[in-house]
């Protein structure tokens, strides 16, 4: 059945209407960066939002944690889970101002959950054999002098945490058996 133009344009009319009335991500995320003062944080939330292309015309009520988990699974491989991270963080907030603001419903937790990866920022260095030496060689000269020097012997012979090295008093180190007590109190679980 063929239209009139009165009726095509009516239709189509409609459908901006019932577009305008969606919140998508995209919308909601130049609501939110108009609340923004200029500066660094904005340009970056811009960036971390580029990466978000993929959900910019949809809406919370559209997303699935099947979507977060093939949005980190896309991106795992080319940057850094850091700043996957800070793009979840986005999308996070982003869903919080629509519906602080009232402009959307928060979705069911059942259907929607922006899970953030685990980081390990911890970077391990290690000393060269040649170094190795040449410090030890250092404490063992210092040691009777300094401290310090024993206090980082302490650590280095036996691994344990600065902070658990700096509680030690005297009354934890039996030295007839070679052994150095550690108390619970430093450690931040109250556990040794």
């Amino acid at each position: 059945e063929l239209l009139t133009n009165a009726e095509v344009r009516a239709q189509e009319a409609a459908k901006k209407a019932e577009i305008s009335n969606q919140w998508t991500i995209e919308r909601l995320y130049s609501e939110y960066r108009g609340t923004l003062a200029e500066g660094l944080s904005r340009k970056t939330d811009d960036s971390d939002f580029k990466r978000l292309e993929v959900f910019h015309k949809k809406e919370f009520q559209d997303l699935t944690t099947a979507d977060i988990l093939a949005f980190k699974k896309a991106f795992e491989k080319k940057v850094s889970a850091k700043t996957i991270k800070n793009t979840l963080v986005l999308l996070n907030r982003i869903k919080n101002f629509g519906w602080k603001t009232g402009l959307i419903d928060i979705p069911s937790t059942r259907r929607l959950m922006i899970e953030m990866p685990k980081i390990d920022n911890e970077r391990t260095e290690h000393l060269t054999e040649g170094q190795t030496k040449k410090l030890l060689q250092i404490l063992e000269e210092e040691k009777e002098k300094s401290l310090g020097a024993v206090y980082m012997y302490i650590i280095l012979l036996t691994g344990i945490r600065r902070k658990a090295a700096l509680a030690l008093k005297w009354s934890d180190i039996d030295t007839e058996r070679n052994i150095i007590w550690l108390r619970g109190e430093t450690a931040e679980n109250r556990k040794t």
